[in-house]
């Protein structure tokens, strides 16, 4: 019974500490120089949001709390290292723009159809979650090799991932709401 109950909680547990450790990405690569250690807290909060999305659907342990927290902090996550790496000069300002775009409107949406009467939160899809692998893995190459010609096409590779799962948001944001206007 304290077993089951401990286990209710651990993938949104897992979500805050990945929101917790954000912070110490940007501070590690920029403040410190120290690019092993940026590298490691990427990798960890990828295999922390890996593991959280999984425990939760695989042990049906899918809260509301974490339908909000997860993309949240996945968002979250993408901006400090976007600004990280246009801070270090491993991102090209182009970039910038259109990834904060993307995921600053993300943001404001999902806000919108949460504090809603009736709330609604849009899974992921699987364009989404391939342009987080991608963007979690060129961040990574990024900040070990530079950024250079073939990292950019990764990141331009990327940035089209997102664009498509971004326009698909989109639609079902546009769809949630008209027929809820009805």
């Amino acid at each position: 019974m304290i077993l089951e109950e401990v286990m209710k909680h651990i993938p949104n547990l897992l979500t805050i500490m990945r929101m917790l450790l954000i912070p110490f990405i940007p501070y590690m690569y920029i403040i410190h120089n120290n690019r092993f250690v940026s590298i490691i807290l990427i990798l960890f909060a990828a295999v922390s949001d890996f593991l959280d999305g999984y425990l939760a659907r695989r042990f049906h342990l899918i809260t509301e709390v974490g339908k909000v927290l997860d993309p949240l902090a996945d968002k979250l996550l993408l901006i400090a290292i976007i600004f990280s790496l246009f801070y270090t000069s491993n991102f090209s300002a182009l970039f910038l723009i259109a990834y904060l775009l993307i995921e600053i409107t993300m943001i404001v949406l999902g806000v919108m159809l949460y504090t809603r009467k009736r709330r609604v939160v849009i899974s992921s899809n699987i364009f989404g979650k391939i342009a987080t692998g991608l963007f979690l893995v060129t961040a990574v190459l990024s900040i070990w090799y530079g950024y250079n010609g073939y990292v950019a096409v990764l990141f331009a590779i990327t940035l089209l991932f997102k664009l498509i799962a971004f326009s698909s948001y989109i639609r079902h944001y546009f769809v949630t709401n008209t027929s809820r206007q009805r």
